[in-house]
């Protein structure tokens, strides 16, 4: 007898097994990872985190004889040829670690796409840097909550009660470590988006402390300028500057002594 089926939502109501009202329920909108513990049965849901833009869920319906792996869009299909074991745990078990199989490459990917970020940073020419690490953030919260649900699923399938459906304890065992090793390196990848959202704000500050520095700077040059100019605009009949014939010249002179005292202290300060 076939250890395994791929069949669709029809085919598998058209079986009448038990227990399976709740798992037809959910076939409608799979958007978990899974499983419910019967006495007679194992049934669960599995939605696939995609990677690429092909996403991929099923149902599952475990017993001691079969599995049933329920889709009506059949993608399922190309991973039944690569499993080759002959209890239905077992490729229940292969097929979860298939799904996985990549995924540690790809988080690797996402961190080095996280630190060509941070050296274009450090060169302020990244253009839509913010925008970019909050989709990384959003990948990788919804990556999280995969593994959780997958090593869910796993620890649930080493309960006492569901001993009975499989084979090997210790090969589950192993998917759990590997998948508590994914949730590490997510959370990881995680942490290093916090800092690197912090380092940007704090680039974004220092550019805006530079730019009031400058524009403080600046103001404080020209404001002895703006009261000397305010001084003698007033209307006064009696101001004996007016009728020197070197007042301009005084004036302008005076003005530049200020901005190279102005200038000299700034320097001093360390103010640029």
């Amino acid at each position: 007898m076939e250890s395994t089926k791929v069949i669709s939502v029809d085919e598998f109501k058209k079986l009448n097994l038990p227990r399976t009202k709740e798992l037809l329920h959910s076939l409608g909108s799979i958007r978990y990872c899974k499983i419910e513990s019967y006495r007679e049965c194992l049934t669960g849901t599995v939605c696939v985190l995609p990677k690429d833009k092909n996403p991929l869920s099923f149902g599952i319906y475990l017993n001691k004889e079969i599995l049933y792996l329920i889709s009506d869009t059949g993608d399922i299909r190309k991973y039944k040829s690569k499993l080759d074991e002959d209890k239905p745990d077992a490729v229940l078990l292969q097929l979860l670690e298939l799904l996985i199989d990549d995924d540690i490459l790809y988080l690797e990917h996402l961190n080095k796409k996280m630190e060509e970020m941070e050296d274009e940073l450090l060169k302020d020419s990244y253009d839509n840097f913010f925008e970019e690490l909050t989709q990384i953030r959003k990948r990788l919260s919804r990556f999280h909550a995969y593994y959780e649900q997958l090593s869910a699923m796993a620890s649930e399938m080493l309960n006492k009660q569901n001993m009975q459906f499989i084979s090997d304890a210790s090969s589950w065992g192993n998917l759990v470590g590997r998948l508590s090793r994914l949730e590490s390196s997510v959370m990881y990848l995680r942490e290093n988006v916090v800092q690197l959202r912090e380092y940007y704000h704090a680039r974004q500050a220092d550019k805006q402390n530079s730019v009031m520095t400058t524009l403080t700077i600046v103001t404080t040059i020209f404001l002895p300028l703006s009261l000397l100019a305010g001084w003698y605009g007033m209307n006064f009949v009696n101001m004996p500057e007016l009728r020197n014939e070197n007042g301009y010249f005084i004036l302008i002179g005076v003005a530049i002594v200020i901005i190279i005292l102005e200038i000299i202290y700034f320097k001093k300060k360390k103010y640029f």
